[in-house]
């Protein structure tokens, strides 16, 4: 058993009970695909929303790319297949700290 230390307290999570998310539980969670040579986009790197037009990752996963490599997608239940809550989104600008 894992216990996660949060604003919310003590959550102890049963790992040997695995359970398969919601559509739109983590309506916060972003995936970043970077487009190949191919024109194809592969998921890369996650990101997290921090408001309705911004996102934070990790700055290696923006290390030597540029900016029209990329697209966000939001609300993606199933990365094999497309969704239809989900959102692809070109990405306007990226910011290494």
């Amino acid at each position: 058993m894992t216990r996660l230390y949060g604003p919310i307290g003590v959550q102890h999570i049963d790992q040997s009970q695995p359970k398969v998310a919601s559509p739109g539980q983590f309506p916060w969670a972003v995936s970043l695909r970077r487009r190949r040579s191919s024109g194809q986009s592969r998921h890369t790197c996650a990101g997290s929303l921090v408001t309705s037009r911004h996102v934070v990752t990790a700055a290696h996963c923006l290390h030597k790319t540029t900016r029209d490599q990329w697209e966000a997608v939001v609300g993606e239940y199933r990365p094999e297949s497309s969704d239809s809550q989900e959102k692809i989104i070109q990405v306007g600008i990226c910011i290494v700290y």
